[in-house]
């Protein structure tokens, strides 16, 4: 009896230590799970090159903003703050590297950017984010690399003797009534001729960047403020003669005003109108009376050869301005899109004036060649950035798409 009784005593001993002791260690085993959750490991880069957009080179990285000699890092995992020093223009790119499974994002603000994407640093300290993830489990995993772009504004200025008043802010695009005005950074006065028969234009101020504030204003409009919801474009009527635009593009703290002079009814026009007065003439001028110059006849654009003739069917170039033509059966000046030996030509629809280089019409880009202006289609490197970019069959450049394995960011660009 009493063996039985010491037994039961011991097994409910045995039972009661399972109790107190059980639950506390299998509590143990799922907290630590629940906490191993909490405590994901973060992505981390494997590289990070920030690169000049204009030759391409890579930026030294910095672990102080005062970016000294003592200062110069090369990049580790676990270092996610740096700094740059960009002595002089104002775009650069992000060059992220990671392993297979995991993915980042590049950004300024609330814009985002894709790898090789340029970025305009307009502001004497611009912080750029380089989020990386693992795949599907961005909430756990994400972590962010910052790179502060900091430029010497002063010198910049002072390297620029054309340009010492405005800061590196700049318009991306200018176009009046769909052709292109040939930026240059610069200069920021700008001419454009128009017939006598317009009375309105419309002008494109397109900035580089979506965050810039640009206004128009002149003789015509109080001031009216472009940006995405108008397509940066507004239609303005034309005075007779001389008509002066100003357009202002202002972001933090920085701001760059371009002049833009149209006159409505051209040079040659005043001249022949005043040749017309002299010989009481209508509308009829005497194609053969003046040779080697411009004439207008019933508002088309001629040119007389040394004996008085208008050139027809034939290539002419204007020795005063090196600019090329190219004059029809009848002897006016060809414009918009035209075959010539199977090559495509744009000719200015006012002028008539053949476009060179990259020219934006209609809404798309196109790469003339440089010297002979014909339209150029496949890949094509610029000389100016050293970028790779891609024009269809059509001559259109490509965007925001995939050619035979070759993804194209939204600028055009090749993305490495």
């Amino acid at each position: 009896m009493n063996k039985i009784f010491k037994r039961t005593i011991a097994t409910l001993l045995t039972v009661a230590a399972f109790a107190t002791v059980g639950p506390v260690k299998y509590t143990s085993l799922f907290t630590k799970e629940a906490n191993a959750a909490e405590t994901a490991e973060k992505a981390t880069l494997k590289g990070l090159e920030v690169k000049k957009s204009s030759s391409g080179s890579e930026l030294q990285l910095y672990d102080d903003k005062k970016c000294k000699s003592k200062d110069k890092v090369d990049f580790e995992e676990k270092n996610t703050k740096y700094y740059v020093n960009l002595k002089s223009g104002n775009k650069v790119y992000i060059d992220p590297q990671v392993e297979s499974g995991y993915k980042y994002e590049i950004s300024k603000g609330s814009k985002d950017y894709d790898k090789d994407e340029k970025i305009t640093v307009s502001s004497s300290s611009t912080k750029l984010t380089v989020e990386v993830w693992k795949d599907g489990d961005k909430n756990n995993t994400s972590n962010k690399y910052t790179i502060t772009v900091l430029r010497d504004k002063d010198k910049d200025d002072d390297d620029d003797d054309d340009d010492d008043d405005y800061d590196d802010i700049y318009l991306k695009n200018l176009e009046v009534d769909g052709d292109e005005v040939n930026l240059k950074e610069s200069k920021t006065t700008y001419t454009v001729d128009v017939k006598e028969s317009k009375t309105s234009v419309k002008i494109v101020a397109e900035p580089d960047e979506d965050d810039y504030k640009v206004r128009l204003t002149g003789d015509s409009i109080d001031s009216f403020r472009l940006d995405d919801d108008n397509d940066y474009e507004k239609k303005v009527t034309l005075n007779k003669g001389k008509n002066e635009f100003k357009i202002n593009i202002k972001y933090d703290g920085d701001e760059r005003t371009y002049t833009l002079i149209i006159n409505r009814g051209s040079s040659s026009d005043k001249e022949e109108s005043k040749e017309d007065d002299k010989n009481n003439s209508n509308n009829n001028t005497n194609v053969t009376a003046r040779p080697n110059q411009w004439v207008t006849v019933n508002g088309n654009l001629m040119y007389n050869d040394s004996l008085g003739n208008p050139i027809k069917n034939a290539w002419f170039i204007d020795r005063n301005t090196n600019a090329w033509y190219y004059f029809q059966a009848d002897g006016t000046a060809k414009k918009g899109w035209f075959n010539n030996n199977g090559k495509w030509y744009y000719l200015n629809q006012y002028s008539g004036q053949m476009q060179t280089g990259w020219s934006y019409i209609n809404g798309e880009w196109y790469c003339l060649n440089p010297q002979s202006g014909a339209m150029q289609t496949g890949w094509i490197k610029s000389d100016w950035s050293g970028d790779w970019y891609y024009c269809d069959g059509s001559g259109k450049m490509l965007r925001n798409t995939n050619v035979g394995g070759y993804r194209l960011a939204s600028s055009g660009a090749w993305i490495r």
